[in-house]
């Protein structure tokens, strides 16, 4: 393996310090320690081997295995301890505690992830408009140090995405706000709904090329609500989910066309990308229609008596 590279861990956890007695290796502020319930390292508990690419906190237990491609490979606590698993509908009855994202590491994670791509005006655009911030709330210990993002709908608070930095798993957690539930919506709705058209994408990071044209479904499936809400905002439908998922984008097709929405593209985005990589070109990018006979091919068991 190579040697990790010092400037981008750098970036990815801040400020560190060399280890006298080993000159392969550093320490880190452990980003880790607040998520099982510790107070935030301030004494560079996370040691990190350049050589080997493998890191341990001597304080929470977390280890870290990297790979060849200097990321997060591998990622657990060393006594067993794991961060809670999402469940479905769960809720916040009040907005956890968090700083502006320009203010946090989360920033600079942001821009490593998206400036080869978009400039930095335009990210930091897009994170004033939609309001992203930095949980750093102790009371959400799973939740303190992830980038945080709201749900609004009519410009009312519906929900919250909480976002992993460090390569934690979970990589998400959404929460509803209160009693309403976000998978009755779709994110970017308001700034969306006056258009004839839309691209359906997976994620809230998918519609960073497009946001005047896209909105994201918080996964591959449409809840009812959800879909009874795009049928009765908009008209032509491109399907836009990542290129490994071309599977999911047709099942989503089909049951739209079942919802009578009969004018459906499939947005054919290049191999190994999602639609956050593509950048403004994803309105170059082919577009597969769906017919009525791809619909009834793929339903015949339904239809047998009419083929």
């Amino acid at each position: 393996m190579k040697r990790l590279n010092l400037k981008k861990l750098v970036k990815k956890f801040g400020q560190y310090k060399e280890v006298p007695s080993h000159d392969d290796e550093i320490r880190f502020c452990c980003p880790y320690c607040v998520q099982i319930g510790k107070p935030p390292d301030t004494k560079f508990h996370l040691y990190i081997n350049l050589t080997k690419g493998v890191g341990y906190c001597f304080r929470c237990g977390k280890i870290l295995k990297f790979d060849k491609n200097f990321k997060i490979e591998h990622s657990f606590y060393i006594d067993g301890i794991s961060l809670p698993k999402p469940v479905k509908g769960s809720s916040l009855d009040k907005i956890p505690e968090s700083i502006p994202v320009f203010d946090s590491i989360g920033y600079q994670f942001l821009l490593n992830k998206l400036e080869k791509i978009y400039s930095k005006d335009y990210i930091d655009k897009f994170i004033q408009e939609y309001e992203i911030s930095f949980c750093i709330d102790k009371n959400f210990p799973h939740l303190c140090q992830r980038i945080m993002i709201p749900v609004k709908v009519e410009n009312e608070l519906v929900g919250f995405q909480f976002r992993a930095i460090f390569g934690e798993e979970p990589k998400y957690y959404t929460y509803n706000y209160k009693n309403r539930n976000m998978k009755d919506y779709v994110f970017n709705y308001d700034r969306v709904k006056n258009s004839n058209e839309v691209f359906l994408c997976e994620g809230i990071f998918d519609i960073l090329p497009f946001p005047e044209k896209a909105v994201a479904c918080f996964g591959k499936n449409l809840t009812k609500q959800q879909k009874r809400l795009i049928k009765n905002t908009w008209q032509k439908i491109y399907i836009c989910l990542d290129a490994d998922a071309i599977d999911d984008a047709y099942k989503l097709a089909y049951d739209l066309m079942k919802e009578g929405i009969m004018d459906i593209g499939i947005v054919e985005l290049p191999e190994d990308k999602d639609p956050c990589e593509i950048g403004k070109e994803i309105y170059n990018l082919p577009i597969r229609y769906v017919s009525i006979a791809d619909f009834l091919q793929e339903n015949k068991n339904e239809f047998e008596t009419l083929l």
